[in-house]
């Protein structure tokens, strides 16, 4: 992949939980909650374990809500191998009031598995450390 200087990163799954990502990549920075326009969110995307992993299809007047983050340019590449089976794609969020290019995640390597209850747990941890909203965490991201 090309070198890339943008640093934003918008995560929308089980990197929304800060100590989950730092410990992947430890240069992260939290920005906020933050939301992108047009898209939904689904757990349909094919982990290298056989099960459902959280990621992103087209729909218009849809939104996620996520989260934010700064990272250094020299870490890119590995979290772009972390999230394997995806393709880093660059999208406009919204944060603080303010429009943001950032880079994010989806995948067409899809499947009709679910996803391990522990995965689900990291995300909705971390959708409650940002203070998501309450009605989005109920209908979108609980699995019950």
């Amino acid at each position: 992949m090309n070198k890339i200087e943008q640093q934003k990163y918008f995560a929308y799954g089980s990197n929304m939980l800060v100590q989950r990502l730092q410990q992947r990549v430890c240069s992260v920075v939290d920005q906020g909650l933050a939301s992108l326009a047009d898209y939904a969110w689904c757990c349909n995307k094919l982990g290298v374990d056989g099960t459902a992993k959280a990621n992103l299809i087209d729909k218009p007047g849809a939104r996620v809500f996520g989260v934010l983050y700064m990272i250094n340019p020299s870490d890119w590449s590995l979290l772009d191998q972390i999230e394997g089976g995806y393709q880093r794609i660059e999208v406009n969020v919204c944060c603080a009031g303010k429009t943001h290019k950032a880079w994010t995640y989806i995948s067409t390597l899809l499947t009709k598995q679910t996803a391990k209850s522990t995965y689900l747990d990291y995300i909705l941890q971390g959708a409650e450390e940002h203070h998501l909203p309450q009605e989005y965490i109920e209908k979108t991201l609980r699995f019950s």
